[in-house]
């Protein structure tokens, strides 16, 4: 039996459901039932069974067995590896979405660096997903997201709220403040920076497929942004990085657009972890640096 596989069956026994579980780990349900059943026919019992209707499963008195020795051998795992790192340096991991890594958070690591000069820093970029999963399996000991996302080992709090910001080139003849009905969705360049502003996009905009850029990659988004009429509409963090680049101007929006809320996950073992205090009180002092009356702290 794997590490995987220990987990996954951990994962049912926190969440009581395959399908639940299976969307917590980012796997499909046959690929956590496979697993299940190999953990069943390697260890000769039945570990869980499903409840009337199938969408719950209950342990067996062996799965209650298999749960406890689970737990053990998860802690004695965490114990094993981390004698190797006895005597290594301090390292925090730290993982972001793309647009806090390229805008906001480069100031924040040059802060934490000078903070703590002995610590090994190492900086992941990835999706929100991916970075909750990570955290899950010990890879990531802090994530950046917007999303929603909890479990057992997770824990997470609300690191600020943002308002999001018309931003377009300097030189194109948007007003000072921009109506709804001003705005051509095909000189959009769209990014989905969370769910909620996916669903007042559609609502409020039109589906975005009509939009002609669609980015994930933030290093171009100053680019496409100053070309003509194009435009979008962005987090103030962002837009604070990019009007520092120069080119670009901030426009007020004649209509309501919800805020994006930026969460700080962690795994539940280092809730007083020094090195996790000093990284979010680099990054309030960052963002009260930008003096920006569009970002609320809750730190």
């Amino acid at each position: 039996m794997t590490n995987a596989q220990i987990e996954a069956f951990l994962a049912v026994c926190e969440y009581k459901s395959i399908s639940r579980a299976a969307e917590r780990l980012f796997i499909s349900q046959s690929s956590l039932s496979t697993k299940m059943r190999t953990l069943e026919n390697e260890t000769g019992c039945l570990l869980i069974e499903r409840r009337k209707g199938g969408r719950t499963v209950a342990l067996t008195e062996a799965g209650e067995t298999f749960y406890r020795l689970s737990l053990q051998y998860r802690e004695i795992t965490r114990q094993m590896l981390a004698l190797g790192r006895a005597n290594l340096p301090d390292k925090l991991r730290v993982a972001t979405i793309n647009s806090l890594g390229t805008y906001l958070f480069p100031s924040v690591y040059e802060r934490f660096l000078q903070k703590s000069p002995d610590t090994v820093l190492e900086v992941q970029e990835m999706a929100s997903n991916t970075a909750c999963l990570n955290l899950e399996n010990g890879l990531t000991d802090l994530a950046f997201t917007p999303i929603s996302y909890s479990s057992q080992k997770v824990l997470s709090f609300p690191v600020f709220s943002e308002a999001m910001v018309f931003v377009c080139s300097l030189s194109s003849d948007y007003p000072e403040v921009v109506e709804a009905g001003m705005l051509d969705v095909k000189k959009e360049v769209y990014i989905s920076w969370s769910d909620p502003f996916q669903l007042w996009h559609e609502t409020a905009l039109g589906d975005p497929l009509h939009s002609q850029i669609k980015l994930e990659i933030m290093g171009q988004l100053q680019y496409f942004v100053m070309k003509g009429r194009n435009w979008a509409i962005v987090p103030a963090s962002v837009a604070h990085g990019l009007c520092q680049n120069g080119g670009i101007k901030r426009c007020r929006m004649a209509f309501a657009v919800p805020n994006r809320i930026v969460n700080c996950f962690y795994l539940s073992d280092r809730a007083k972890d020094g090195l996790t205090d000093c990284f979010n009180g680099c990054l309030r002092e960052v963002l009260l640096g930008m003096n920006d009356s569009e970002i609320k702290l809750y730190i």
